[in-house]
Parts: C-alpha cells; sequence; structure tokens
C-alpha cells in the first residue's frame, strides 16, 4: 500500500502541470505502443485513486513532451507507461517509453 501511495504522489505531480492526451501524433510525440488500454477502475477502487486513471501529458520547461498512461489502478497498485518525445536541443533525438 505505501508503494501504491508513494507512486500515486509522483502521478499527483505530473497531473498538476499536465492534462489529458490530445489526439494527433507529432513527429515530436513520445512514441506509445500500439496496445495501450485504460482499464475502468474496479468499484472497490477508493475514488481518491480513480482519479488517476487515464492518459496525461505535458512538457517538461516547454521543450521535452512527455505521457504518462495509467491503465490500470487496482487496490494493490498501478500499471503506468511513460514515453517522452524528442528534444534536439537538449540533446535527446530519440523518444523512449518506459
Amino acid at each position: 500500500m505505501r508503494a501504491l501511495l508513494a507512486l500515486l504522489s509522483v502521478i499527483a505531480m505530473f497531473v498538476a502541470s499536465s492534462g489529458h492526451a490530445r489526439g494527433g501524433a507529432a513527429e515530436t510525440d513520445p512514441p506509445l505502443p500500439p496496445n495501450i488500454t485504460v482499464v475502468a477502475p474496479a468499484d472497490d477502487v477508493s475514488p481518491a485513486h480513480v482519479l488517476f486513471s487515464g492518459m496525461w501529458r505535458a512538457k517538461w520547461d516547454g521543450v521535452l513532451d512527455h505521457i504518462l498512461v495509467v491503465e490500470e489502478v487496482d487496490t494493490k497498485g498501478a500499471t503506468v507507461v511513460y514515453a517522452t518525445g524528442i528534444a534536439p536541443e537538449w540533446g535527446i533525438n530519440k523518444g523512449g517509453v518506459r
């Protein structure tokens, strides 16, 4: 449960500076696996944790596009995908998924 709370705290900080991802891919968009699926949380997941379910996009310092996908939230944790785009001005010439 501690790990879930820690993860959700990090997500909360991320979400505070971002918004839900919008459609439309650009050349600098982070690469996402084709099988990304956001699963609706079960009824036994607390409402506070349910809020993190979804796809979130932001831009670090107005330069680096990144997307956080919270695919699944349950009572034991969350399944997330984090992807970054490119930022040649920072020396990042290839996007990646973590």
